[in-house]
């Protein structure tokens, strides 16, 4: 519960009101700044910064020497940081320019993010950014930051601003005098209504690097980017992991791509030779099962299980087709490690045996689940030691199925 005090003593949090501030507060998509209160025997951090809907500036404040006291006299301090915020906020201008420019003048800002260390921008725009389309929206953007802009605001009259062709919000709503923003002297590249705080020239926000391009809903989309101290710290991060893979997989950088591509191909090879070395273990395995010795009887169908080693899901349904074919049965179960595949011939499915429940009672018997179709199913048990459990049920899942 938030009620107003005379006095923050040191340790305490809450909110502070000045007569006046250098103080930004949250909003525009801007977030809102921090910094520091000092006054003779004390200070504190100001986490964040608001406006209420009267217009006043309200300071998170937390007090961490002394005791601050109303109508005490404070030096405050913005921090460093909100540079790095001001370049973003710049860039998000360039950025809504040139997705116009790229993409087209449907382009519309749908929402927005400004932080010291990222900006997020979200746009109308009915499809995925091609890696072609994101290139040349960069590299615009670069430009213009290498031209090194200027950056004009001024208040004007509302008429006025949208004479100059100023991008304004959909549903915003203005007063009668605004604020402009112009980046490029002449006819500006930029032209947009804003409150937030920019650099004084475009050069100053650096390079300019996007990081992601997604979908937030239906006919919108996200672009996520970095400038300045950020965007040097992503591509050097870029680099650490670039020269990481190289020390694993050998080359160099040049080669980086060429050397993956040859690894995908070796493990398909590779995947390949397995699954192929299985299905010649899952045949040596069941060459012993089908044998008419092996065939058991319930509820008026033949069936068949066998144990096997060192199948997977792919080489375990093979086996249940070689032994329901050699084995001359009307349902056999196969098992191997914590998996276990049904199958059903079609006669017996006639006379209502059904393998996907089949195997979903075996399985329920070892504590596991599963299904699948009346022909062929599959299922899993949670401990390969229970796999002979599921087995053994198989005759009494049988037995119900049976037709009256």
């Amino acid at each position: 519960d938030e009620h107003e005090t005379e006095a923050l003593p040191e340790g305490a949090a809450g909110t502070v009101v000045l007569d006046r501030t250098p103080f930004y507060a949250e909003g525009g998509g801007q977030v809102g700044d921090t910094g520091k209160l000092e006054w003779p025997g004390g200070g504190a951090v100001v986490t964040g910064t608001s406006r209420t809907a009267q217009g006043l500036f309200r300071h998170r404040v937390r007090v961490v020497r002394g005791t601050l006291s109303a109508g005490q006299a404070v030096s405050a301090s913005v921090d460093p940081a909100r540079r790095e915020t001001e370049k973003h906020h710049s860039a998000t201008h360039l950025l809504h320019a040139a997705l116009r420019s790229v993409l087209g003048t449907h382009v519309t800002q749908a929402g927005s993010l400004v932080a010291p260390d990222r900006l997020r921008f979200d746009f109308s725009h009915p499809a995925a950014l091609t890696p072609e389309e994101v290139v040349r929206v960069e590299t615009l953007v670069n430009r213009w930051v290498q031209a090194d802009l200027a950056v004009d605001w001024r208040v004007v009259p509302l008429e006025e601003a949208r004479q100059a062709g100023a991008m304004m919000l959909f549903g915003e709503k203005y007063g009668d005098a605004v604020r402009m923003v112009s980046m490029g002297a002449g006819e500006a590249v930029s032209v947009e209504l804003c409150g937030g705080t920019h650099v004084a020239r475009t050069g100053q926000i650096g390079p300019f690097v996007v990081v992601a391009e997604e979908a937030v809903s239906a006919g919108v989309r996200r672009l996520e980017a970095r400038v300045g101290d950020a965007a040097v710290a992503y591509l050097q991060e870029l680099r650490d992991t670039q020269r990481r893979l190289v020390g694993q997989l050998g080359g160099t950088a040049a080669t980086l791509e060429e050397r993956v591509a040859k690894l995908q191909a070796d493990l398909k090879q590779a995947q390949r030779q397995v699954a192929t070395l299985r299905d010649k273990l899952a045949a040596a395995q069941t060459a012993g099962a089908g044998g008419a010795a092996q065939l058991q009887e319930a509820g008026g169908f033949r069936y068949a299980t066998a144990a096997l080693e060192g199948l997977d899901a792919a080489a375990l349904r093979n086996a249940a087709d070689t032994l329901l074919e050699r084995s001359g049965a009307d349902v056999v179960v196969v098992g191997s490690g914590t998996l276990l595949v049904a199958k059903a011939s079609e006669g017996a499915r006639q006379r209502g045996a059904h393998a996907g429940n089949l195997v979903r009672a075996a399985a329920q018997a070892a504590g596991g689940k599963g299904g699948g179709r009346p022909d062929m199913a599959q299922a899993g048990v949670k401990d390969a030691a229970a796999l002979q459990v599921a087995l053994g049920a198989v005759e009494e899942a049988l037995a119900a199925a049976a037709k009256p």
